[in-house]
């Protein structure tokens, strides 16, 4: 959730792990520890270009 929320919903690490309630470097190992467990898995993503709004993805 917490890589989602990073790529996808453009958030800081330190706002996600505000969210989560812990550190912000536990957060950070965290999500680093995901983006290895999906490269390790061969599990193809692609990071969207960073848009102009915060956001990555348009609400409709």
């Amino acid at each position: 959730m917490a890589l989602t929320l990073r790529m996808v919903g453009g958030l800081t690490v330190a706002e996600i792990a505000r969210a989560f309630l812990v550190q912000e470097t536990a957060m950070s190992r965290r999500i680093t520890r995901a983006k290895a467990k999906i490269k390790a898995a061969r599990i193809p993503y692609r990071c969207r270009p960073r848009r102009s709004s915060r956001h990555a993805c348009p609400a409709y």
